[in-house]
Parts: structure tokens; C-alpha cells; sequence
């Protein structure tokens, strides 16, 4: 095994996309220190494999959360100012909050989607290919179901009133038919083209919610 006095490791590093440096002998920049092995304060090296574990740690750490700890801080009041929280959110839990804030991981009744739903760009209910659309979703596995609300809308969670709640816009689009439906998240709206056939549909559907990804992190 390699002997870490060896490689000449500091405690004091410079963190990514920053000028400032600091000791993770005493723990993470700007978050409570870490416990430290006897003497390793004093140590300018790190000294034992112990010491490189408790480096890799702090170092995530600060590199995370440190630098943005005052970001985080902003982002938490200014959040608790537009809730306006009163005496009643005492009585949340932090599960509770998570639903508020993130919805439900309960799909409920996903015919609620299509009762909710409204109609865009000359797109009506009573349009074949509105019924299309409908015939694919219905047959969906909860797992596709959830890739469509994705898809759809940035989330596979539900509103913590279900589906009801949810503005889903389905609106017609210009496209040609050998074109995959297209979604523009920030208004829930799926575009879907005037497909020929129920086979086409669903493989046209099938394919978008398979392969939309590709321009964030994986």
C-alpha cells in the first residue's frame, strides 16, 4: 500500500473555482467543524490512510455545501418570506414539507390527466388525434406514466391535490408526422403532431419518452 506521508498531501487546499483556501484539518469551509483525530491539528500533512479518508469527506464537503452556504442561506429566507409560514407549520413534518414542495410520489388516478386536460392550437377533445393520444396513455406501466408527467412537465412527482391540480396543456403541432411530440416544461405543455395511426403514435410517444434526455449531467 502506498504510504500517504509520501505524497505530501495538505490539509490546506484551494477549492474548485475559487481563490480561497483553507484548513480541512478543523473541518469544511463555513460548516461545523468535523471531528479530528488526536494531533492531526497540528499536522500540516496528512499522515495515515484515516487522515485521507476524513480529507476526501471534508473536502467534499466544502467544495458542495461550503462555498454555497451563504446562497443557501439567501435561498431559505427568501423562501420562507413568500410562504409566510405561521404557527400551523409547526405542526409539518419534514416529509410533509417535502410534499408541498415537491409533490406526491403517488400517481393517484392518472385518468384525472385527461379530465383536467386543456387544448391548444386548434387541438380539441374531440379530435382523432386527441383519441390517439389518449388510447397510448391509458395503456402505459406506471413506470412509462411517469416518464410522461416528466416529460411533460420537469417532474414525475404529482401535486399534493393529485393530478386534478395539475395545468396539463396537450396542443397541436405542426410537425410532420415521422416528428416525435415535443414538450415545453415551463408551461406543461406536450405538442403533439397529427399522427396517422395508433401504431405511430404510441412508437412516436414510446421514443420521445425513452430518449429525451442529453443536455444535463448524467
Amino acid at each position: 500500500a502506498t504510504d500517504v506521508r509520501s505524497l505530501c498531501l495538505s490539509w490546506s487546499v484551494q477549492l474548485p473555482s475559487s481563490d480561497i483556501t483553507v484548513d480541512l484539518s478543523k473541518g469544511p469551509a463555513a460548516l461545523p467543524p468535523l471531528p479530528s483525530a488526536e494531533g492531526d491539528d497540528d499536522e500540516a500533512l496528512l499522515s495515515s490512510a484515516d487522515d485521507a479518508h476524513r480529507f476526501s469527506e471534508r473536502y467534499a464537503e466544502a467544495a458542495v455545501l461550503g462555498l454555497a452556504q451563504r446562497s443557501i442561506d439567501d435561498f431559505l429566507a427568501a423562501a420562507l418570506e413568500c410562504m409566510a409560514p405561521g404557527p400551523s407549520y409547526e405542526l409539518c413534518t419534514w416529509g410533509d414539507l417535502e410534499v408541498l414542495v415537491c409533490g406526491s410520489p403517488d400517481l393517484g388516478d392518472f385518468k384525472d390527466l385527461e379530465r383536467c386536460c386543456e387544448y391548444g392550437n386548434g387541438l380539441s377533445s374531440a379530435d382523432a388525434s386527441v383519441e390517439l393520444f389518449w388510447t397510448v396513455v391509458r395503456e402505459l406501466p406506471e413506470s412509462k406514466k411517469r416518464k410522461l408527467l416528466l416529460f411533460c412537465t420537469g417532474s414525475d412527482r404529482v401535486p399534493i391535490l393529485g393530478l386534478k391540480a395539475l395545468k396539463f396543456v396537450l396542443a397541436k403541432s405542426l410537425a410532420p408526422p415521422d416528428h416525435l411530440p415535443t414538450a415545453n416544461i415551463c408551461i406543461n405543455q406536450l405538442n403533439w403532431p397529427e399522427y396517422p395511426s395508433l401504431d405511430v403514435a404510441r412508437t412516436r410517444l414510446l421514443a420521445a419518452l425513452e430518449h429525451h434526455a442529453g443536455f444535463g449531467f448524467r
